[in-house]
């Protein structure tokens, strides 16, 4: 993103993002002049400006979260087992506002959500840098730091909460910036600050985002948290994004789409979304990376929706930004994984409008309710039974006629987008009983009218004379 960074002479941009602008190029310059070998992921989330702090209850109440940013992301352990999350973020000038909904489905009161920081942005573990806010399922939560090993702080300067609804563990929590205690954060709106998350379950051990194998000797794997500056305020914002199918399956086609809210009041916004994608995920042809999604007015939503194949196995993060004029670029990002499962060979199923028919009548073969469980069916291949058949057509009907009477195996066969053949099926196989052609009414009487002639012609042969 920092990469595609321009700057307007338009004299007419906003302090908004004249702010956003500088936030970002210092930010860029402060990872660049990073010493190599320090654990940063180069996973960002950006902290959306708020004006309304939540409730601090572990309840995601409607709109209380609508100000945030949101990132889906999957807590991974290093073994394997991992499980998805979602993370908001945004502050205000005093305070770091964070929920984290995890998705748990089996709850324990051990289970716990925690949250570290890398103040110092240097991607090391120093006395006075890092500290953490942790809440547990039991309710209880904690404000620690670092010296030598993670402590728990004695003063709870900060709000936390945690609460289990459906299948999901959320935390929220109420972090200031700065605090009389020394061992809490010290940073000012506009910060680049590196974060962390954890999740212990109690049924299935520790997971991490962005590094699931961070620890006190390797504390590896700091994401960036860019905290907005003092006014900058989101009149757009992302929601409800997906990816479908999830799992993605390799070399499919599948689709990315977000519904984009106008949340202000006033202004009416002509908005673009830009999608950035992973080099192993490819775009649908005629599918570019940026869409003209409209104009949306105050309280309006509209949906935008991307077509992607992804070419190889892998867990991939995709992000979307969208943007109106004189309005803060919004950004979100959702992680999915695809695999490449054994293809599995498609069903031939063959059907006929009859199965008994005279010499030389039409007959309809269809092979409409053939199907692939994992694809979809591209070729069809029929045999007649009668030494001739259609090679291979993309057709699923055709018609046939049989020039002699008997009984004729008609077989199909289908083959699907992987060049996987179906598996001999008795639902692909069809007798077709030929009868000879039944004679014509015109002809029924011209051959009675015959016979009927030819015996009166042979008795009058072989009447005696009369003899006079």
């Amino acid at each position: 993103m920092l990469g595609e960074l321009t700057l307007w002479s338009d004299p007419r941009m906003s302090r908004m993002k004249l702010e956003i602008v500088i936030l970002l190029t210092l930010a860029f310059f402060a990872f660049a002049a990073m010493p190599s070998g320090l654990g940063h992921s180069g996973d960002v989330i950006i902290s959306y400006w708020t004006g309304i702090p939540p409730v601090i209850d572990g309840v995601i109440s409607e709109d209380e979260w609508i100000n945030a940013s949101k990132t889906s992301i999957q807590l991974r352990e290093n073994t394997g087992w991992q499980t998805p999350a979602e993370v908001f973020v945004m502050n205000d000038a005093e305070n770091i506002y964070i929920c984290v909904k995890v998705q748990c489905e089996h709850p324990r009161t051990v289970d716990c959500i925690i949250i570290r920081f890398d103040e110092w942005h240097d991607g090391t573990l120093t006395v006075g840098d890092e500290n953490y806010a942790e809440v547990c399922g039991d309710g209880d939560f904690y404000d620690g730091y670092w010296d030598g090993c993670w402590r728990s702080d004695q003063h709870l300067d900060l709000e936390a909460a945690i609460g289990y609804t459906g299948k999901y563990w959320v935390a929220e929590f109420n972090i200031p910036m700065r605090s009389e205690d020394e061992q809490d954060l010290d940073v000012e709106p506009g910060a680049v600050i590196g974060f962390h998350i954890g999740f212990w379950s109690g049924s299935r051990g520790g997971a991490g985002w962005p590094d699931p194998t961070f620890s006190s000797t390797n504390p590896s794997g700091w994401a960036d948290l860019i905290l907005s500056a003092t006014g900058a305020s989101a009149e757009l914002a992302i929601s409800h994004m997906l990816v479908d199918p999830s799992p993605v399956i390799v070399n499919r086609y599948f689709i990315v789409s977000c519904r984009i809210d106008n949340i202000g009041d006033l202004s009416a916004y002509d908005v673009t979304a830009t999608i950035w994608t992973p080099p192993n995920i490819t775009y649908a042809p005629g599918e570019g990376t940026t869409h003209f999604v409209g104009r949306i007015e105050p309280g309006q939503s509209k949906t935008c929706v991307w077509s992607l194949k992804a070419v190889s196995e892998g867990t991939f993060r995709i992000n979307v930004t969208v943007s109106g004029f004189n309005t803060e670029e919004v950004l979100r990002t959702v992680e999915f994984t695809a695999i490449d499962p054994p293809n599995s060979p498609p069903i031939a199923i063959l059907n006929v409008d009859k199965s008994a028919v005279d010499v030389n009548e039409t007959v309809l073969f269809n092979a409409s309710n053939s199907y692939d469980p994992d694809g979809k069916i591209i070729y069809y291949f029929f045999d007649f039974g009668d030494g001739t058949n259609s090679g291979w057509i993309t057709t699923p009907t055709i018609y046939h006629t049989y020039s002699s009477p008997g009984e004729y195996n008609a077989s199909l066969i289908v083959m699907d987008d992987d060049g996987a053949e179906s598996l001999v099926s008795g639902q692909a196989y069809i007798l077709i009983t030929v009868v000879p052609e039944f004679p014509s009414a015109t002809m029924l009487t011209l051959m009675l009218t015959t016979l009927i002639a030819t015996i009166l012609l042979k008795k009058r042969k072989t009447k005696p004379e009369l003899i006079s």
